[in-house]
């Protein structure tokens, strides 16, 4: 496995047909099926990203004089990210899109302009953590103190906060980037290095509460050196476990449920074998399918 994450290790453990679907066979949906929830966490993210680059915000080299939006050209980048997403204003009124995007312009200007530090907004990182195996991610924000020490940010979209639920993600990336900004070495043990050089918090926006502002919507993610390498080394256990795995099982034998249950889970719906139909092993058509109304394809 030459690339590793959070979410692919996850995939692994729970859905070894999901994973053989996305990463070894690598199908993909010919038409992507919008889901609200998701599509509101993509309008803000958009949003944000919008906004930082018009406020020259975007990285660590400022090309242009700081400025900052005013309201109208908020909206403008708000509803361009709506339309991009086909998400309509009944859906961005249910979950108070609107609310958060204000939250986080509070969260922008009365917190993190005041700081004085370089930030990278929105930058991907591709680091090697072990061996060959490497992990990309695109961090939100970092924030780099100019002492040595740097503060990692996320933004999130649920309505309840559980902190726990980020907590390999983030100390996986605090980990990537103290190799990346030569805190530690690839491969290093230097946990308690990654817990001394780096903070972690979540920024929630569309928090179910009455604040106005960012104060009650960014928490920090407490994290010890050995939650840090619980990560790490569940990682690197992962990866020596997916190339070991037997792939050439059929897919009855990789669905963590049983033929009589019709998953619908995923993407993929009830994928199985379907040889009567001229479907091959493993063939991600769903279970009451044509082979005329087949919604997948193979991609290099």
């Amino acid at each position: 496995m030459k690339s590793i994450s959070i979410s692919k290790a996850k995939t692994f453990h729970n859905c070894k047909l999901l994973f053989k679907y996305s990463y070894i066979e690598k199908f993909s949906p010919v038409e992507e099926v919008h889901v609200d929830v998701t599509d509101k966490g993509l309008v803000l993210h958009q949003t944000f990203e919008s906004l930082l680059k018009y406020e020259n915000y975007e990285n660590e080299t400022v090309k242009m004089p700081y400025r900052q939006a005013d309201e109208k050209t908020v909206l403008e980048f708000f509803k361009a990210a709506m339309e991009e997403n086909k998400l309509s204003e009944e859906v961005a009124a249910e979950f108070k899109l609107k609310r958060g995007l204000k939250r986080w312009l509070s969260f922008k200007h009365d917190y993190l302009d005041k700081t004085g530090h370089t930030m990278y907004a929105e930058k991907r990182y591709d680091q090697v953590l072990f061996g060959e195996t490497k992990t990309v991610a695109i961090l939100d924000l970092l924030e780099d103190c100019g002492n040595g020490d740097y503060i990692i940010y996320d933004y999130k979209t649920p309505k309840t906060i559980n902190m726990n639920t980020y907590k390999e993600q983030l100390t996986l990336y605090a980990y990537m980037m103290a190799v990346a900004k030569g805190v530690i070495q690839s491969e290093s043990n230097e946990y308690e290095k990654v817990k001394e050089h780096f903070r972690l918090f979540v920024f929630f926006p569309l928090a179910d509460n009455d604040s106005v502002d960012y104060k009650d919507c960014l928490k920090e993610l407490k994290f010890t050196a050995d939650d840090v390498k619980n990560t790490v080394e569940g990682l690197k256990n992962t990866v020596s476990e997916i190339d070991a795995f037997d792939w050439s099982k059929p897919a009855e034998a990789l669905q963590p449920v049983k033929m009589d249950f019709k998953c619908n889970w995923c993407k993929f719906k009830g994928s199985r074998p379907q040889p009567e139909i001229g479907g091959f092993q493993g063939c991600p058509i769903s279970c009451f399918v044509e082979p005329s109304d087949m919604k997948f394809k193979k991609v290099n």
